[in-house]
């Protein structure tokens, strides 16, 4: 943001001065002028398909590919771990299927499960490819994501079930990945810290994000490999009590058998299908909506 003519005529100090009040409440204002602007553009699209009759053969898939941090933590724009920066909606019309079923899931999912959950939903030739091997260079074709189809017919199969005990429960992840780079420990002009290039890369912010909890290892980074046997820092949040990660629990005793645990997920990484743990339905409504008229 400091990029911006405006925000360069605040004059504040770099790094840690922090924008005014005045002008924060301003920028908000913008954002959510913004997201409500480009909401009747969604509802304007998703209206033409039905009244052009192509509402009963499309997919609607509506993502965003990062998330926004406005003051949370003193950050503003995208470039960190916390939540705020990496959670992302995701809502999904599927023609047959979805019709008088708003409903929301907790499961945890990836964007990297877009692609091969439209595959089977629109069941292209060859069907979902296989997950990529970890050396996938001379692969034509694989994916690391997980198809969302069972947990979409557990939650319309919810619906009309009577006796939820014959509902089928799907197995489904404990953790999903993100990462963020750093060239150093402290916020820096030239490289610059928020977007750094990969030479200047030093430090790597490994995140697992579990059902309750949130946790990150900074480990020391070169040669496009991270050295595990360097943390520099910890982060750990538990979303049950501190949803807005407020309170970093890592440098906390009681928390270190947790964290031995935790630290052994992450490093593991998406690959180990033994994770897999059934997940139950949701069974939380939303307002019913009609995608055709937005």
């Amino acid at each position: 943001m400091r990029e911006r003519d405006d925000i360069a005529a605040l004059n504040l100090s770099f790094p840690f001065q922090p924008i005014p009040d005045w002008y924060g409440k301003l920028i908000k204002q913008s954002y959510y002028a913004a997201v409500t602007y480009i909401d009747d553009l969604v509802g304007q699209l998703t209206n033409h398909l039905y009244i052009t009759g192509h509402s009963n053969d499309t997919i609607i898939l509506l993502i965003g590919d990062h998330g926004w941090s406005m003051a949370e933590h003193g950050e503003w724009s995208k470039f960190s771990n916390f939540d705020v920066a990496v959670n992302v909606p995701f809502l999904l019309s599927i023609p047959g299927q979805t019709e008088g079923c708003s409903r929301s899931s907790h499961a945890l999912v990836e964007l990297v499960d877009i692609f091969p959950t439209l595959v089977e939903l629109a069941e292209l030739p060859g069907g979902v490819p296989p997950l990529c091997p970890d050396d996938s260079s001379s692969v034509t074709l694989c994916t690391e994501g997980i198809s969302l189809v069972p947990l979409i017919q557990q939650e319309i199969a919810s619906m009309h079930q009577e006796n939820q005990a014959k509902v089928s429960t799907p197995r489904w992840k404990t953790g999903v990945f993100s990462q963020y780079p750093r060239p150093g420990v402290y916020p820096t002009y030239k490289p610059n810290s928020d977007k750094p290039r990969l030479k200047d890369i030093r430090i790597m912010g490994y995140t697992l994000r579990t059902q309750r909890h949130k946790y990150t290892e900074w480990v020391h980074f070169d040669d496009n490999k991270a050295d595990w046997s360097q943390v520099i820092a910890r982060e750990l949040y538990d979303h049950k009590l501190d949803s807005g990660e407020d309170l970093n629990l890592a440098d906390r005793p009681q928390f270190a058998k947790l964290m031995g645990r935790l630290s052994q997920q992450l490093r593991a990484g998406w690959r180990p299908r033994s994770s897999l743990v059934e997940f139950p339905t949701s069974r939380r409504m939303l307002p019913d909506a009609d995608p055709g008229h937005g």
